[in-house]
């Protein structure tokens, strides 16, 4: 009992001293991850004045999903890209007098590049911080007809300009193993869109009259490749 108590710990401490020395230089992962997005701003906002405005979003918090992938150059220095797919539900609105429940959601989709710098390049725990931007493919779905005065379509769907959108956060990284580590990260993302063209079909709908900008908070996991 005794001397397989004793194994176990020298395997532990073997893996652990493994996960302290390994380097990541020369290394890549690719990344799936989940996690909600907040949003802030006019995208949250529910005042009934930026609203008739085409200001106010009256956005709720929503969820994220995607997958990244990136190379590292050096034991701290990452560049990389990454997919997300967010989607935001609405709030209960007041407007002019009226109560309304909106089926209505915020979708859009990420293509970005980033670059990442590792704060403690050796131990199984290490911090990061990141920055990048990428394009931002956006719409309104399922819009009830009163909100664009269509009394006459249940719901519709709002295509928005693709614009650019900018981020940065940080998070932290935990290896389970060489080949396996654990993330939580949390990131600003803000989207170009003053000015976006809403549409449907082929009438234009007006513009979005601010940049959109919401905070991401996401899990996911690291499958690592390439020589230890």
């Amino acid at each position: 009992m005794i001397k397989a108590a004793l194994t176990l710990c020298v395997c532990i401490l073997i893996s652990f001293s493994a996960l302290t020395a390994q380097d990541l230089m020369g290394r890549f992962n690719v990344s799936p991850f989940g996690g909600i997005g907040i949003p802030m701003g006019d995208l949250a906002s529910d005042d009934p004045d930026e609203i008739l405005d085409g200001d106010a979003a009256f956005r709720s918090i929503g969820f994220k999903f995607g997958v990244a992938a990136e190379f590292f150059f050096t034991p701290s220095i990452a560049a990389g890209v990454s997919f997300r797919y967010a989607s935001f539900g609405s709030k209960e609105i007041e407007l002019l007098g009226e109560t309304f429940e909106s089926d209505s959601k915020v979708t859009g989709m990420l293509f970005g590049a980033h670059a990442k710098f590792v704060l403690t390049p050796a131990g199984p725990v290490r911090p990061y911080i990141l920055g990048g931007g990428g394009l931002f493919m956006s719409k309104y779905k399922d819009v009830e007809g009163i909100l664009y005065d269509f009394t006459d379509i249940d719901k519709i769907d709002v295509d928005i300009d693709s614009k650019f959108y900018f981020m940065f956060g940080g998070g932290v990284m935990f290896f389970v193993s060489p080949n396996i580590s654990l993330f939580g990260e949390a990131t600003f993302d803000y989207a170009l869109t003053d000015g976006a063209t809403l549409e449907y079909e082929d009438m234009e709908l007006g513009e979005i009259g601010t940049n959109y900008y919401f905070l991401d908070l996401i899990v996911g996991l690291n499958i690592w490749f390439g020589g230890i």
